[in-house]
């Protein structure tokens, strides 16, 4: 379950930061020792807006936990996506939400890029 948008970070105009990335798997055989195949996750950063909110819970808590917590990173497709919370759990205090985010996953949503108009054939 994705976060709400009044819930997504926001920059300093309240508008929604927005985290794009492009996807891209990788597989190459590797002599008698078998298959390697990668993922890369990039940011683009032309189209991505605000503060890297991404980066930073990366340089928190490291890559390893952060790649575990992205719930469809194997599933997708190779592509361009926006990374969004999902999964969030607040932190309660004698029994009264007090707001602050306890836990939360990752997701990939799909992002549409803009194509430039087709040009018709003469």
């Amino acid at each position: 379950m994705s976060v709400p948008l009044d819930l997504a970070p926001k920059n300093e105009t309240g508008d929604p930061i927005l985290q794009v990335f492009r996807l891209r798997t990788t597989a190459f055989h590797c002599r008698k020792n078998g298959l390697i195949v990668t993922k890369s996750l990039r940011r683009l950063r032309r189209q991505s807006t605000g503060h890297h909110w991404f980066e930073e819970d990366v340089s928190n808590f490291g890559e390893a936990e952060v790649a575990g917590r992205i719930q469809n990173l194997y599933t997708v497709p190779d592509g361009v996506y926006t990374i969004e919370i999902c999964n969030a759990s607040y932190e309660y205090v004698e029994g009264y939400r007090t707001g602050y985010l306890d836990d939360y996953d990752y997701s990939l949503k799909p992002y549409p890029i803009p194509c430039p108009p087709v040009q018709p054939l003469p």
